[in-house]
């Protein structure tokens, strides 16, 4: 966690580093020329420029919860708390059961700055009833689908199970929608699937999680291309699969 008192002014020095784990330093000894020389910086190290803005989740005295950091070019660092929050979820069906998206997390600062916080590759159904239909939702409720809690073997990849709930805001006859990692065989039982390794799918629940406890249930509009939009009230029977 960057230490907002210790670091907010750091007096001499050219350009900010970021380290392996996340610090942000301002540095005496690396400039916009000199960066990629050999030994300037070390492994693991991103050099930043002389301003450079980044989303974080903060947990400590100052703030609890999501924010957007901003390191500026007198060596100073503020920040400012997320006031609204909103997931897009869009893409194509690959065929009537299962489509491709991008998972689209945003914020807006209470400073008015929005940003994408973060672009995750996903599948949309698979199996079912296929993928949720086009419109609105809310998201909530995280749960840990690893061994450790409400286990869910089709809900855990690469080492990282979760769910969020996914609420329809519109009359369907679909239930038990939610966010989760896809596991087991590629597609869902019509929830979105996350793909990715075990880095990017813990980054993908802790970043909805803050966002989440930022004010609640999450606003998300899904819109896929060539979706069915299939409401679940024909009747069909949903295969017992685990996915």
């Amino acid at each position: 966690m960057y230490d907002y008192g210790a670091r907010m002014h750091i007096p001499d020095g050219m350009d900010w580093v970021e380290s392996k784990n996340g610090d942000v330093t301002w540095r005496d000894d690396v400039t916009a020329k000199n960066y990629k020389d050999k030994g300037v910086l070390q492994k693991g190290e991103t050099y930043r420029g002389t301003y450079y803005e980044r989303a974080k989740t903060w947990d400590n005295k100052h703030h609890k919860g999501l924010v957007l950091e901003m390191y500026h070019t007198s060596g100073k660092m503020d920040y400012s708390p997320a006031k609204e929050v909103n997931v897009e979820i869009s893409g194509e069906m690959r065929n009537s059961k299962i489509g491709d998206v991008d998972v689209k997390l945003n914020a807006t600062f209470e400073n008015g700055k929005t940003k994408n916080i973060g672009s995750y590759e996903a599948v949309a159904g698979g199996f079912g009833n296929g993928a949720p239909e086009n419109g609105e939702y809310t998201v909530d409720s995280y749960q840990d689908r690893s061994p450790n809690g409400w286990y869910n073997k089709g809900m855990n990849r690469d080492g990282v199970g979760f769910s969020f709930n996914l609420n329809p805001q519109f009359s369907t006859g679909r239930s038990l929608l939610r966010i989760h990692p896809d596991g087991n065989n590629e597609g869902t039982l019509g929830c979105i699937g996350m793909s990715g390794d075990k880095i990017v799918l813990t980054n993908f629940r802790d970043t909805l999680r803050s966002m989440i406890k930022t004010g609640g249930p999450v606003p998300v509009n899904i819109n896929i291309q060539n979706n069915p939009n299939n409401n679940g009230r024909s009747g069909t029977k949903i295969p017992n699969v685990n996915e």
